[in-house]
C-alpha cells in the first residue's frame, strides 16, 4: 500500500505546538554535562533559591517569573531523578555552568509545562490556541470557570475567618519578627559540611513554634480528616504535628540563611538554603523533641518524602506540590526549603492516599458523620428534631432513588429540611483532576436535587418519618402540610 501525503495541508496549531514541545523536552533531557545526581540537587537548589527571591513580591514580573519556576521544577527534576547515577559527593558541585544550566532548564521546563497546561485547557474547551506565525502562538480564554472561581473564593473566606480568629496572635508575631531576625546572627555561623550551622535558644524556638502554627492555620486547610483517623496505625494528628514541625524548621532555616548572608555578603544563598542531611539525624532530632518511637517517626517522615516509589504520583502534573524531603542514595535526604514552606499538607494527603488506600477510604467515609454533626450543631433548639441515620428514598414501585444524609424537622414552623452532604477535596493544577472533582460535584448535586424534587411530588414522601420510628422520643409521624 502506498501512502501519499497531500501538499499544502495546513498544520493545526495544537499539533504544531505539541511537536515543538516534544523537541524542547528532548533538548532538556540531553542538555546536562554533569552526573544525574548533581543535576537533581541543582534543580532543587534552583527552585529553593527562586522561591526565596520572588515569593511575596506583588510585581507582575516577580509573579510571572516565580510561576515559570514553580511550573517547571517538577518536570525537569523528574527527567533526571529517574535516571540519576553515582554516589553523593562529599562536596556539592557549584560550578557556575551547572548553576546556570539548572536555572535555565527549570525556567524552560516551566514554559513547556505552561504550554502543556494550555493544551489541557484547550482540550477541556476552556481555551483557544491559534498560530500567529511559524513559532508564535496566541492563547485566549473562552470563558471564566465559575465553578473554580467560587471554590477559590470559599477557600479565601475560610482563611479570612481564621485570620480574624488569630488576629491578636498574628499581630504580636508580626511585631516581634524584625527584632527576632536581627538577633539571629548571634546564633548563626558558617560550617564546612552544610555551609551553615545554628543553635537557637528556647525563647526563639518558642517564637518560631508560634510562627509555624499561625502560618499553617492561616494558609492550609486542616479539616480533611479527624485527628484520630488512622493511617498505618498512626493518627492524622501525629502527621499534622509533623507539618507544624516541618514549617518551623523551614522558617528557621530560611531566616538563619538570610541573617548569615546579611552578615557576610560573599556567601551565595544557593549554597546554604538547600540542605542534604542523613535521614537518621532528622529522625533522632524529632524523637528527642516529641518522645515518639524511632519506627513511628520514620514512617511519618517517609510520608513527607519524594522517592522513586511515588514520583509519578506527585510529579505527574504541572506545578506539582513539592515535598519537604527528597530521597537520594543511601540514607540521605535533600531538605527543600520550598517543600517545607509550600503547603506540605497537600503533599501528605496525596501520599496517605497512595500508601494507605484502605485507611484513606475509611477516613473519607468518616467525613459524612463529622459533617452531619457540624450541621446539626446549628440546630440546637428544642423545636428541631434531627435524624442521625441515613434515610433511603424509594419510588412508589419500591425502586431506590437516592439517600438523605441529614434530616432536620422544625416542629415550630412544620418545615422539613433534607440535606445531601458533599465534601470537596482540595484540587491542584492537574486539569483532569480539577475538572473531574468540580464537574462531579455540580452534576451529582443537580442529580440529587432532581430526584428529591421528583420524590416530593409523589405520595412516597408520606412514609419518610414512618420509616424512622423510635428515632427521637418514640414514633414520628409525617409532617403533613409542612414544607
Amino acid at each position: 500500500m502506498r501512502l501519499t501525503l497531500k501538499k499544502n495541508v495546513p498544520i493545526m496549531p495544537v499539533n504544531k505546538l505539541q511537536s515543538l514541545l516534544l523537541l524542547e523536552a528532548k533538548r532538556i533531557e540531553n542538555s546536562t554535562n554533569a552526573d544525574h545526581l548533581t543535576s537533581v540537587i541543582q534543580i532543587i537548589k534552583t527552585i529553593d533559591d527562586q522561591y526565596q527571591l520572588n515569593f511575596g513580591y506583588e510585581s507582575l514580573d516577580a509573579i510571572q517569573k516565580l510561576a515559570k519556576y514553580e511550573y517547571g521544577w517538577g518536570y525537569a527534576f523528574s527527567l533526571f531523578y529517574k535516571k540519576y547515577v553515582g554516589e553523593l559527593k562529599s562536596k556539592n558541585i557549584l560550578k557556575k555552568n551547572i548553576i546556570d544550566w539548572a536555572d535555565s532548564v527549570v525556567y524552560l521546563a516551566g514554559g513547556i509545562e505552561l504550554c502543556n497546561q494550555a493544551l489541557n485547557f484547550e482540550k477541556a474547551g476552556l481555551m483557544s490556541i491559534s498560530l500567529e506565525n511559524d513559532n508564535s502562538f496566541r492563547f485566549a480564554k473562552l470563558f471564566e470557570n465559575d465553578h473554580e472561581k467560587y471554590e477559590l473564593l470559599s477557600l479565601q473566606y475560610n482563611h479570612y475567618k481564621k485570620n480574624i480568629k488569630f488576629e491578636g496572635r498574628l499581630q504580636l508575631v508580626e511585631k516581634e519578627t524584625p527584632k527576632v531576625r536581627n538577633e539571629l546572627i548571634k546564633y548563626v555561623s558558617m560550617c564546612k559540611r552544610n555551609g551553615i550551622v545554628y543553635d537557637l535558644p528556647t525563647r526563639l524556638l518558642d517564637f518560631y513554634t508560634e510562627s509555624a502554627f499561625l502560618l499553617v492555620n492561616n494558609t492550609v486547610t486542616l479539616d480533611d480528616f479527624e485527628e484520630d483517623d488512622k493511617f498505618g496505625d498512626i493518627t492524622y494528628k501525629d502527621f499534622i504535628d509533623f507539618v507544624y514541625y516541618v514549617q518551623k524548621i523551614g522558617i528557621i532555616h530560611r531566616d538563619c540563611c538570610v541573617a548569615l548572608i546579611k552578615h557576610n555578603r560573599t556567601i551565595p544563598m544557593r549554597k546554604i538554603l538547600t540542605q542534604i542531611l542523613e535521614q537518621r539525624d532528622i529522625i533522632k532530632q524529632y524523637c528527642v523533641e516529641t518522645g515518639l518511637p524511632i519506627q513511628k517517626v520514620k514512617q511519618i517522615i517517609d510520608s513527607f518524602t519524594l522517592s522513586e516509589d511515588n514520583i509519578d504520583t506527585h510529579l505527574g502534573y504541572p506545578k506539582p506540590i513539592p515535598a519537604p524531603f527528597i530521597k537520594i542514595k543511601g540514607d540521605k535526604l535533600i531538605v527543600s526549603t520550598y517543600g517545607c514552606l509550600k503547603n506540605p499538607v497537600y503533599f501528605l494527603n496525596r501520599e496517605l492516599k497512595r500508601r494507605y488506600p484502605e485507611d484513606f477510604f475509611n477516613a473519607v467515609n468518616n467525613r459524612e458523620i463529622r459533617f452531619r454533626n457540624q450541621l446539626y450543631d446549628i440546630f440546637k433548639q428544642d423545636n428541631f428534631i434531627k435524624i442521625y441515620d441515613n434515610v433511603v428514598l424509594k419510588a412508589p414501585n419500591g425502586k431506590i432513588l437516592t439517600d438523605i444524609d441529614a434530616i432536620v424537622y422544625d416542629k415550630k414552623s412544620n418545615s422539613l429540611g433534607l440535606f445531601q452532604l458533599k465534601w470537596q477535596d482540595n484540587f491542584t493544577t492537574n486539569i483532569k483532576e480539577r475538572r473531574s472533582r468540580i464537574s462531579n460535584l455540580i452534576a451529582k448535586s443537580i442529580e440529587w436535587i432532581d430526584k428529591v424534587d421528583g420524590w416530593i411530588k409523589t405520595e412516597s414522601h408520606n412514609n419518610l418519618w414512618e420509616c424512622k420510628t423510635n428515632c427521637v422520643n418514640g414514633s414520628i409521624t409525617t409532617p403533613r402540610g409542612g414544607n
